[in-house]
């Protein structure tokens, strides 16, 4: 979006388009892939690049290594290996989800999703900037991951987030102001409520939790941000954590939220002139849910296709997105909306019946 003179803060939102990505995780294309399985995945991205535009990787581990194992000690070579990946498959956007910590800033340092301690903020800002400088072409930056480390078992803590997303954001913007970053990264599925409780965005999959839109307000008004970028799942009764009856209903979570957060942004009259107004990313969704959340999910591979094509078709219909990341770009046998399966094996790099999917809704209409 863009605001119009110096003096008026009327905001009018840009066409935005619906662009779509993958995020490269632990399991995927690696110099310990099979040849044959590495050079198909790749020609796969490659052929793909006018649908698939975006590519995304993690700053620390999730096949990137540890970067900082300890201060002033960095082993880039593994997150080399990532972004030449990305560059050479024709990644026409890249970026990077600052996240996980080095291990030596975290609160434990056994667990990488355990808290960064606040004396390290600057450190872990430092490591950011030093990627920025590093990887020019890299000019998105998601700032951390789902509130990890910033939330107990029934509440966000967004000011301390805030406090770690502005020492990131500073740092990034004083190697290229034109660098995008943005943030919270907030998982829309936390602390959601049961089918039928009052809230202002509900369905038959549930009711998002008051916590999660008070910490994308208070994201909205106290920081600078580029881009706001949200996760989520559905498919699941979370009073029984089940699947739902109705698998083709849940899907409705994602434009449900996505309305929300846009009319937040673009039709509150009581939302203050200066807060932040910025394209909404989906960094992460799961309307086909992963099995490590819900075992007892038993649709059929027809319903997952229609599940996936309902979801990603409402979200192009809406426009009110500007990006998609698919996570992950492999399948595996836990989280399976990746475009090829898995380049360990000879047989694998083949294109998924998730690919066929997102071809299927991103080409429609190009001919």
């Amino acid at each position: 979006g863009r605001k119009l003179g110096s003096l008026v803060s009327v905001w009018v939102p840009l066409a935005l388009g619906f662009e779509l990505g993958v995020t490269h995780v632990g399991q995927g294309i690696s110099k310990s892939s099979d040849p044959a399985a590495a050079a198909r995945a790749e020609q796969l991205l490659v052929e793909s690049s006018s649908f698939i535009t975006h590519q995304s990787q993690s700053l620390n581990q999730a096949g990137a290594g540890e970067i900082n194992p300890s201060p002033g000690v960095y082993d880039w070579s593994l997150l080399d290996d990532r972004v030449n990946l990305m560059r050479r498959t024709q990644g026409q956007k890249l970026s990077l989800r600052l996240f996980t910590a080095p291990l030596w800033m975290l609160s434990n340092s056994s667990d990488p999703k355990s808290s960064l301690l606040p004396e390290h903020y600057s450190d872990f800002a430092h490591v950011c900037k030093l990627a920025a400088q590093r990887y020019p072409d890299i000019t998105y930056f998601l700032v951390w991951n789902e509130m990890d480390g910033f939330a107990n078992k029934t509440h966000f803590f967004p000011a301390q987030y805030i406090d770690l997303y502005l020492h990131v954001y500073r740092a990034l913007k004083s190697v290229n102001p034109a660098l995008q970053v943005g943030g919270p990264y907030a998982p829309i599925s936390r602390f959601q409520l049961p089918p039928g409780t009052p809230g202002e965005v509900a369905g038959p999959w549930g009711t998002v939790s008051p916590e999660v839109l008070n910490l994308l307000r208070y994201f909205l008004r106290h920081a600078p941000a580029d881009f706001i970028a949200i996760d989520g799942h559905a498919g699941h009764d979370v009073t029984t954590m089940q699947p739902i009856p109705t698998p083709l209903a849940s899907t409705a979570i994602f434009p449900a939220i996505t309305k929300w957060l846009y009319d937040e942004m673009h039709n509150n009259p009581s939302a203050p002139a200066n807060m932040t107004r910025a394209p909404i990313w989906w960094s992460e969704v799961y309307p086909v849910p992963c099995l490590d959340y819900w075992p007892g999910r038993n649709w059929s591979q027809a319903t997952d296709r229609a599940v996936w094509h309902t979801m990603l078709s409402d979200l192009k219909q809406q426009n009110l997105i500007e990006t998609l990341l698919i996570w992950p770009a492999e399948a595996n046998p836990n989280c399976i909306l990746g475009i090829y399966n898995d380049t360990s094996q000879p047989d694998g790099g083949y294109p998924t019946w998730s690919y066929e999917v997102v071809k299927d809704v991103m080409t429609a209409g190009n001919g």
